[in-house]
């Protein structure tokens, strides 16, 4: 009998020490710190841009500041011998990093006016826009966290995706191709859309609205 106790409590001591130990690999402070050394980071400082254009394999987060700047960060044992991303004019384009050794690319932008982003990911955080256009070719489009767009002009194509959560939008003109747009937001106040090619429009409150859609394509109010 204490033999099979002593079996029995060995068993799930170990199990307990097993558990513990995956918790302390696995947890967020420490991936942090673990990930912060090993990787390079670099900030640039921009002149005003008015466009950004996102190319394939990026993933991207825009968000609010004061002054017009890059971030990145990228594994230590990559040598950057080619920017990630280039100035043309008043135009930001960026390319992805080269041997997916990238940790986060962050740009600010204060008076941004249009986003173009093919076959990549855009995540738009705590930034207000007056006025933005998007267009988006099979990629993925998150706005979140306060962020304020008063006319939102967006052309989705080619299987894209849009969310809009914890935002607000005044005006919203959406247009999407064989691709879904869903606003988890209070309200919109104006939404003009058209759907095609077996698309999706999912909205919460929208005070008024002009929704034209092909036999192919749904549209939810909730």
């Amino acid at each position: 009998m204490k033999t099979s106790k002593i079996i029995f409590i060995s068993f799930f001591s170990v199990i307990g020490l097993f558990l513990l130990s995956l918790m302390i690999q696995t947890d967020p402070k420490n991936r942090g710190d673990r990930e912060s050394r090993e990787m390079k980071q670099e900030a640039f400082a921009l002149p005003s841009i008015s466009h950004l254009i996102v190319n394939e394999g990026c993933n991207v987060r825009l968000t609010g500041g004061q002054t017009d700047s890059i971030k990145i960060g990228y594994g230590k044992d990559l040598v950057l011998d080619h920017p990630v991303f280039t100035i043309s004019g008043d135009t930001l384009i960026i390319d992805k990093f080269p041997n997916n050794k990238g940790f986060y690319t962050e740009v600010i932008c204060t008076d941004l006016k249009s986003v173009q982003i093919s076959n990549a990911y855009l995540n738009i955080e705590e930034k207000s826009f007056s006025e933005l256009n998007i267009e988006g070719v099979n990629s993925t489009i998150d706005i979140n966290n306060n962020t304020s767009i008063q006319l939102a002009s967006i052309h989705l194509t080619t299987n894209s995706r849009l969310w809009c959560n914890n935002s607000t939008l005044k005006t919203v003109q959406l247009i999407t191709d064989k691709s879904n747009a869903e606003f988890n937001i209070n309200q919109i106040a104006e939404l003009k859309a058209e759907l095609r090619d077996s698309s999706e429009l999912s909205t919460w409150k929208v005070l008024h609205s002009d929704v034209k859609t092909d036999e192919t394509s749904r549209y939810y109010s909730r």
